[in-house]
């Protein structure tokens, strides 16, 4: 097979700069500033006599040098427990143990002369070899017999630990949990937070809330108040100077604009108003229309200082668009102008009116500095209150996540009470850092480290420190990463003596692929040219771009669409599909072309050595489409989806089925699915009888002999699963359907082969999160489905992910940018690389944390572009920098995963051609390349043989006889599930009467039968009609209520089914059916442990409980 060609530039004036870059050679390494040879580099970063900060590019053995490092100073003498090695994933926190233990294995076991050459190369001396020799020998042995293990930990498990050395200082309560997942806490926050304005105490709080949704609408509101609980660590750091500090700065800098409108200054500027008066005499001078238009301005100054006569003003020198207004060439305005401005009058006069124009533009810019500040006033009093409500859920829940653990972290080692303690503490245990991955660290994390090692002052006994990263690819600001951070971090470790380092030089990318970096990147102020020790050779694919065909709308075809057959196509789709045909064409050209380079030699490019890559998943739908008809296999990166697959959407269907069998929707959904496999006739047949209802249709057709076997068989199984429903928990229930319904199987005959092992993985993942959601507990089918739909809806990314499948499976991987960092493979597509530039950002947080500032010094809300003043325009503009450097080095990461191959595609933008600045744009200087149709991959797609596995379906035996033991009563157990999910229901909206429905609604929302329904509503009538329990049901007399609290005790998860929270007590209730004196005993037992779990989240009040019975009695039983 033929080695790929060295990539071909286009000679063009955007490479002006990049032949200066190619004039001189780009240095590999640099010490200080210095140029080195590449031996003295690593033996400056691994010398564990010195504090080091390492910048060095993509690919060039980061993670190698930090364990390097960790060897040199294990051999130095250093105790496994001494280290503490930090980075942000688990998963790179593992790599990283695993490299250093691989290492320390092979010094232990391979022949002398193999470690030899390992010490070496990380640094150790010739003249040393002999003496270290056994000292590496036995590192393995001595690390794996260590007491205390190699702290390899991420940022946020540092933090726990801080928390752990000083719990009473820290104050958090003990038992606490870490959660990843806050957009349940988020949504259940929000609504006890609109429960709490009508409370009399947060009447100014809801005068606010009112206020914000008449500035910005409701929508806008939600998104200003996420937008302020993502940076409530910033928020908490803000306002330890006053919690009316930020509002103070804000109008600081808004200055008198905060109180007058700036547009009628106007009328006092004498300047101005003499600039605009000689315009408007100039043009009285012109044609009629000059005229006019001079008249008009002059109408509007004599009117008066009025916003109405500013706006006629404005029109007169600029459109509702912004772009100045034309004034024509006619003689008489010519004479006048050069009779006024002397020569070349008619270009003077454009530019002061257009200057004119500008300046009236930034007083109505100004104008809004008032509506700045009442949005600003009024979100921080409602988001705060927000927080609260959030902090205090998870105080209940005795759950932290990621933002509290910094944030205690931080105010730990930041108050003078607590830091001396927590110091003396870490001098103890760790005597040398290791930071990897530094260039995505936030400004709190860095204020964590900082303050740490600020207070050694010039102390000899300060740990060495060993930074590595590069901000050429920091790449989440949107978890608050910030890469002028590694900037403070370099600056303040140089001050006190550390060496500084700089590699250039890859060890990945083919030459051609760097030789396209160091072209395409001259504009980006983080990049230094690169080297590569990668292959000489290399390919770099700039693909056309794909248009809009003129044609389009004649292509359509002729007569209605049949959805059953037709999906709805979009234009975009179609463009999209389109670039992934082109694409597919193009793998196919690689798949015969490339040779993969190996060690032990080469082999034929396979699709897994492919990776694709989009900067957002919106069209990873097309993409797939046009790979699968390709007969390209491949695998997405659909985080969060699972709940949005197809085989998953039918189980949902399924399910809510089963819990409103009137759903007619969900019904068809269901008898369509593979569960069923029923035919578009037999849907058609259904929806023509004359039956109330799909499910009497669907039950009275079964019923005829000549029914189809598909609907009979769905009927067996409904009228089975609708009667197990109520009963069952639902990781029960799922298993039944599974077995019974005989899912995986059909599935599996169902899929295509490129998406079998994906639709069976994501079965199985949905019934697995069956059991883990609330420990598979949930006391209804309504409830659950209830909690997937508020996954599918949360913030906070809590939907789950699809199943992962074999990695070793030969397919395409689609990725995103960020999922890919870290990753490398011998071919990287950019897709859609021509419509690249960030997201505009309608509504957020604007926060300033400058990195050597010990908190940020603004923070403020903003709207949309048109109504954020003029005062914060400079905050503005250096977010948009930072968000052009993201940009950048978005791009760099998603370039420098290729190995051999890079392949840039795209869509034409709207104007049909490149779109300014996007990534499309600066790779344009790389040659295009097209291919004529490779039909090789036809037989492929034919040959696909189709799946059949046969089905095992036994008839149905009759149970075998068996006597129930007197102490199981499955009807007291259904009634009692029943009643619990009733009073939930009724009682969580906190509304007082409690009006019961009737039992024919109640029987539908449980679901369960009609005289059940009856039954448990006469129950909870009787309990919430006794006057005697009034208060624990009122939400006026009481604080707070929680239905179905959680609490977790010696790793066991208790519910309490009702807690009431008073001023002085807390009542913890139990529902039961009745109360036997057999069973008092272990009722006690079990109350008791409850009040001792809920004693550290309401140790500050009495705690009583009690059992409450069907018949309305209160038993409290201490």
């Amino acid at each position: 097979m033929p080695v790929l060609r060295c990539a071909r530039f286009v000679s063009q004036g955007s490479l002006g700069m990049s032949e200066s870059v190619h004039a001189e050679l780009p240095s590999a390494y640099r010490m200080n500033g210095v140029v080195v040879a590449a031996q003295d580099f690593t033996n400056a970063a691994c010398d564990p006599q010195h504090s080091v900060v390492v910048e060095a590019c993509a690919g060039s053995g980061k993670t190698w040098l930090l364990v390097a490092r960790m060897l040199r100073l294990l051999l130095a003498g250093a105790a496994p427990s001494e280290l503490l090695a930090i980075t942000f994933t688990r998963k790179a926190a593992q790599e990283m143990r695993e490299r250093l233990l691989e290492l320390l294995h092979d010094l232990a076991l391979q022949p002398d002369a193999k470690v030899r050459q390992l010490l070496l190369e990380r640094g150790i001396a010739q003249h040393d070899l002999a003496q270290v020799l056994p000292a590496a020998r036995d590192l393995y042995e001595r690390v794996l017999a260590s007491p205390q293990s190699l702290s390899i930990d991420t940022f946020h498990s540092w933090f726990a630990r801080l928390l752990q050395i000083a719990p009473l200082a820290s104050g958090v309560p003990h038992g606490y949990a870490l959660t990843e997942k806050t957009g349940e806490l988020l949504a259940d926050a929000y609504l006890r937070f609109m429960q709490s304005l009508n409370d009399e105490e947060n009447s100014q709080v809801r005068q606010d809330l009112l206020a914000l949704y008449q500035l910005v609408g409701d929508f806008s509101t939600r998104k200003l108040l996420n937008a302020f609980i993502d940076k409530r660590a910033e928020w908490w750091a803000v306002i330890q100077q006053g919690v009316d500090a930020p509002l103070q700065w804000l109008r600081e800098l808004c200055g008198e604009d905060a109180e007058i409108d700036a547009r009628l200054s106007l009328w006092d500027d004498e300047k101005l108003l003499s600039q605009v008066k000689q315009i408007a005499w100039l043009l009285g001078q012109g044609s009629a229309t000059n005229q006019k238009r001079a008249t008009a301005i002059e109408m509007a100054l004599t009117a008066g200082a009025a916003v109405v006569n500013f706006d006629a003003l404005c029109h007169q020198f600029f459109d509702d668009a912004g772009k100045p207004r034309s004034n024509g060439k006619a003689k008489d305005l010519l004479k006048a102008l050069e009779n006024s401005l002397g020569g070349n009058a008619l270009d003077a006069f454009d530019a002061q009116f257009d200057a004119t124009g500008d300046t009236l533009k930034l007083l109505r810019k100004r104008s809004h500095e008032r509506t700045v500040l009442s949005l600003n006033q009024h979100l921080f009093s409602v988001g705060n209150a927000y927080l609260e409500c959030y902090q205090a859920l998870k105080a209940e829940q005795r759950v932290f996540d990621f933002a509290d653990l910094e944030w205690q972290a931080y105010r730990l080692l930041t108050n003078p009470e607590s830091a001396a303690y927590l110091q003396s503490r870490l001098d103890t245990r760790y005597k040398h850092i290791l930071l990897d991955e530094f260039q995505d660290t936030n400004p709190l994390q860095w204020s964590i480290v900082r303050a740490w090692l600020s207070a050694y002052g010039e102390d000899a006994g300060q740990p060495s420190v060993f930074v590595v990263g590069d901000p050429k690819q920091s790449i989440y600001r949107f978890r608050r990463a910030e890469p002028r951070v590694f900037e403070a971090a370099r600056t303040l470790l140089q001050q006190q003596g550390a060496t500084v380092l700089q590699a250039n030089q890859t060890r990945r990318n083919a030459t051609a692929i760097v030789d396209v970096l160091n072209a395409s990147f001259y504009a980006n102020p983080l990049f230094s040219a690169q080297t590569t020790l990668g292959e000489v050779g290399g390919e770099v694919w700039r693909l056309p771009l794909i248009q809009q065909a003129d044609d389009e709308t004649e292509q359509q075809p002729q007569g209605l669409r049949n959805p059953l057959t037709t999906a709805r196509e979009e234009s975009e789709d179609a463009r999209r599909r389109d670039e992934g045909r082109q694409l597919a064409q193009a793998l196919w050209r690689a798949r015969q072309e490339l040779t993969v380079r190996q060690e032990h030699g080469d082999r034929s490019l396979r699709w897994s050595d492919v990776m694709l890559l989009v900067k957002k998943r919106s069209h990873l739908g097309a993409y797939e489409s046009a790979l699968r008809a390709a007969g390209i296999p491949f695998m997405s990166d659909k985080r969060g989806g699972l709940l949005e697959s197809l085989e998953i959407s039918d189980l949902i269907a399924l399910l809510t089925f089963l819990i409103t069998p009137d759903d007619a929707r969900a019904l068809g959904h269901v008898l369509k699915s593979p569960i069923f496999g029923a035919s578009d006739d037999d849907l058609i047949a259904l929806a023509q009888r004359g039956e109330r209802g799909w499910w009497a249709r669907l039950r009275a057709a079964s019923a005829n002999a000549d029914a189809a076997p598909a609907l009979q068989r769905a009927t067996a199984l409904l009228e089975q699963w609708l009667q197990a429903a109520p009963r069952l928990p639902v990781h029960d229930l799922l298993d039944v359907i599974l077995h019974q319904g005989q899912l995986l199987a059909r599935y599996a005959q169902a899929a295509s082969p490129l998406s079998r092992s994906q639709a069976i993985g994501n079965i199985e993942t949905f019934v697995e999160l069956a059991l883990n959601m609330d420990a598979g507990r949930y006391p209804s089918l309504p409830k659950f489905i209830d909690a997937l739909r508020g996954l599918q809806n949360a913030a906070g990314g809590d939907a789950p992910d699809e199943a992962s499948i074999d990695a070793a499976t030969d397919a395409v991987r689609i990725l995103t940018v960020h999922s890919a960092k870290g990753l490398e493979a011998p071919v990287v597509v950019l897709l859609d690389a021509n419509h690249s530039k960030p997201a505009r950002d309608d509504y957020g947080i604007l926060c300033d944390w400058p990195q050597d500032a010990e908190a940020p010094l603004h923070f403020s809300a903003f709207g949309s572009s048109a109504e954020r003043g003029a005062a914060r325009d400079p905050l503005f503009a250096a977010e948009e920098g930072f968000k052009t450097q993201e940009d950048w080095n978005l791009l760099y990461v998603a370039t420098t995963r290729a190995k051999q191959l890079l392949i840039v595609s795209g869509v034409a933008g709207r104007s049909g051609g490149v779109t300014e600045d996007s990534w499309y744009a600066r790779l344009e200087h790389v040659l295009e390349t097209s291919f004529d149709a490779v039909a090789e991959h036809a037989s492929a797609t034919g040959s696909v043989q189709r799946f059949e596995q046969e089905i095992f379906d036994p008839p149905q035996m009759p149970p075998a006889e068996s006597v129930i033991a007197a102490t199981f009563d499955s009807e007291a157990i259904a009634e009692g599930i029943a009643l619990h999910g009733l009073l939930e229901r009724v009682t969580q909206h906190g509304h007082w009467p409690i009006v019961l429905p009737e039992a024919a609604t109640i029987a539908r929302w449980l679901p369960c039968p009609p005289a059940l329904a009856k039954q448990v509503r006469r129950q909870a009538q009787t309990i919430l009609g006794q006057a005697e329990l009034e208060h624990f049901f009122n939400p006026a007399m009481h604080l707070h209520a929680r239905n179905e609290m959680e609490i977790i005790a010696d790793n066991a998860v208790l519910r309490f089914d009702r807690v009431v929270i008073f001023e002085e007590e807390v009542w913890i209730l139990d529902y039961k059916r009745n109360l036997l004196d057999s069973e008092r005993a272990a009722y006690a037992a079990q109350l008791r442990s409850y009040r001792q779990a809920a004693q550290g989240v309401f140790g500050d009040k009495r705690l009583r409980t009690a059992l409450l019975t069907v018949d309305g009695r209160l038993s409290e039983i201490d």
